[in-house]
């Protein structure tokens, strides 16, 4: 189960949500300027929320699939799990947007401990060109020019480093920014009062 059907699941439950205490989203320590400036440049928000967007219709089958009671839901109420998903879509994107700076935190400290500040400027000069942009745009699956052997080198580091950055990615994308519980339980109550279902 997702976090976005598991939060809708609870939303759903009579008396609400509980309240817990939010995932802590800032670093404790501050990254260096030129780790950052590639951790900004390699996870773009645009790309991130690209990945991250399931549409429509692949959330309006995970809730069916997550609980037989959204299933019975939807019979009774058709087209309510749809106007669900398109209500928390938006609120997804928010949260993101507002935690993009907790994730570049993270990816800095794992480049900046990976790369000398000399490779960090050299890696920052070579993502923002044509060539550093299409690796970027295919998750670093393409190719460098052969004539950038110093650039191919250190592009070889980065890839190495895969794992843990997308260990990270996949760990960020499942928290929450401290609403996120709030607001989602919201926007259900909001839908389930517009198709007549509160209190189901």
């Amino acid at each position: 189960m997702t976090l976005v059907v598991g939060l809708v699941a609870l939303a759903l439950v009579p008396g609400g949500i509980e309240q817990v205490a939010p995932i802590a989203l800032a670093a404790s320590t501050r990254p260096r300027p030129a780790a950052l400036a590639l951790a900004q440049l390699l996870y773009p928000e645009a790309l991130l929320v690209k990945m991250a967007d399931m549409g429509t219709d692949t959330m309006v089958a995970q809730l069916l699939a997550s609980d037989p009671k959204m299933q019975a839901r939807e019979a009774k109420h058709p087209g309510i799990v749809r106007a669900i998903a398109q209500a928390i879509q938006p609120l997804r994107a928010r949260s993101m947007h507002e935690r993009m700076p907790v994730l570049w935190q993270r990816q800095a400290a794992i480049y900046g401990a990976a790369f000398s500040d000399a490779e960090l400027v050299t890696l920052n000069r070579f993502y923002a060109t044509p060539a550093g942009q299409a690796l970027i745009a295919t998750m670093q699956s393409g190719t460098v020019p052969p004539n950038m052997t110093t650039e191919a080198g250190l592009v070889d580091k980065v890839r190495a480093l895969r794992p843990r950055t997308e260990e990270t990615v996949l760990s960020w994308i499942t928290e929450e920014a401290p609403w996120d519980w709030a607001e989602t339980e919201k926007a259900v109550a909001g839908v389930m009062t517009r198709f007549g279902a509160s209190g189901e």
